[in-house]
């Protein structure tokens, strides 16, 4: 198994432990981290009030203290979210010149921070044979569910919140709808209610937490998983009280209530953050830097997806005739301003599902899916040549700037190489005949008006 934290916490230990480093120690956790010791007065809330408790610590005990890291366990939540725990063994030595050993906890959360693994949270306790009611966590149940839990089902709920502090508890009942069996105020916040307001929006019913549009895929992948596995693992958009959408990552695993009830208890993460970085870097990857649009991998692939659902469309390549000469004349700068203007003119000539994409240089193509009819496309075809001119004409001198366009039609049967081969030669031999036209593959007319 690859451990993908468990390196930052042997040196987050190793620095605080043995070499009693402050300033090596600090560097393995966030700026925001929260951490809670075995002590009453051992909590932190960032990284500077962790700081200051093991300032304080040092300068009571500077000698080293040895561990040992035992039964390391790790839960993958998110490519950039990962959940740890150990028994951590540790050797101290006493007042006396003697060493004793003492067995604790360790449960921590950690996430990729610039690049590297860092503690976002951390949680040490120490084991004992006795719990007293709702002692980790304040847990608030749905009205149908008995107060004290089946051993088997308690040992399982704390198993799984301690191995995952901190985030958002729920479970519910594994009927239609999921009915509610238990809740943590962490989750409620997520949502954004109190209980009571939750029991009244929701009529006490998991499913209703979740944005409509993601429900019922979630609901029939976990009833399947369930039953497959005993356990599951899935994102979603949680619908928050205000109708804002919360990407969260939701793993969970069946139990059986007192009552005998089948039911699931699952740990959300709030992925957000994580969720819009990578829709921020598909962006990237699929869209042209300079004028937004797309480029030519993503247009490629988009092209070939919609002919599974229309056989009928029309492709437009196209290029701006004496850009060379403008760059050459004028500089890249008003190059860059022409081909950006010239995509605003595309995106302006398409519908919301045409494929409009830069393929680089002064090259450009848009695919119109479903369209069948020549007369429609070269009535776009003459509005895009128009208002390109209309928008470059008299701004600079001598170059005189056109576009040229070809045309293929698709029959149904045609690949993309195949329709952009047809177009590409209509547009070259447009070009013979005239800069600024237009012309349909294998037809020996273009228009020049």
């Amino acid at each position: 198994m690859e451990y993908r934290v468990r390196e930052t916490l042997e040196k987050f230990f190793k620095s605080y432990m043995n070499e009693r480093n402050l300033e090596k120690t600090l560097e393995c956790v966030s700026e925001e981290i929260i951490s809670v010791g075995t002590g009453e007065q051992e909590i932190a809330k960032n990284k500077s009030e962790l700081a200051q408790l093991l300032k304080e610590e040092f300068s009571v005990n500077s000698s080293p203290v040895y561990f040992v890291m035992g039964n390391y366990t790790e839960t993958v939540m998110h490519p950039e979210v990962c959940c740890a725990f150990c028994v951590l063994t540790v050797r101290m030595e006493d007042s006396h010149g003697d060493f004793y050993s003492m067995n604790t906890r360790f449960s921590a959360v950690c996430g990729i921070e610039q690049g590297q693994w860092k503690i976002l949270s951390m949680h040490l306790s120490t084991p004992t044979a006795e719990q007293s009611e709702e002692e980790f966590f304040p847990l608030k149940y749905g009205r149908e569910v008995v107060r004290k839990l089946s051993m088997e089902s308690n040992r399982e709920l704390i198993r799984l919140m301690t191995n995952t502090f901190p985030g958002g508890i729920i479970g519910g009942y594994l009927e239609k709808g999921f009915p509610l069996y238990v809740i943590n105020d962490e989750m409620l916040g997520y949502l954004g209610y109190t209980y009571e307001e939750l029991v009244r929006e929701t009529k006490e019913m998991v499913i209703e937490t979740i944005a409509p549009e993601d429900r019922d895929r979630v609901e029939q992948y976990v009833m399947e998983q369930v039953q497959e596995t005993g356990s599951y693992e899935i994102q979603y958009r949680l619908l928050k009280k205000n109708g804002e959408r919360m990407w969260v990552v939701d793993k969970g695993r069946k139990i059986v209530t007192e009552e005998g009830r089948d039911a699931i208890i699952s740990v959300v993460i709030d992925i957000s953050k994580s969720m819009k970085r990578q829709e921020m870097l598909q962006k990237e990857a699929d869209h042209d830097a300079l004028t937004g649009i797309l480029n030519r991998k993503a247009a490629i692939r988009l092209i070939e997806a919609s002919f599974e659902q229309d056989r009928d469309g029309v492709l437009f390549v196209m290029d701006i005739d004496d850009f060379k000469l403008l760059n050459d004349t004028w500089g890249h700068r008003a190059g860059d301003q022409v081909l950006t203007g010239f995509a605003d003119i595309l995106k302006k000539n398409s519908r919301t599902d045409d494929v409009c994409a830069r393929l680089g240089g002064d090259e450009f193509l848009v695919y119109f899916p479903g369209l069948d009819r020549e007369k429609t496309a070269a009535e776009r075809a003459e509005m895009i040549r128009r208002q390109f001119r209309e928008l470059n004409q008299g701004k600079y001198g001598e170059v005189q700037l056109s576009v040229t366009i070809g045309i293929a039609v698709r029959g149904g049967q045609e690949t993309f190489d195949q329709m952009y081969s047809a177009a590409d030669q209509a547009l070259y031999q447009a070009k013979r005949t005239g800069k600024g036209s237009f012309l349909f593959s294998y037809r020996e007319d273009a228009d020049h008006t």
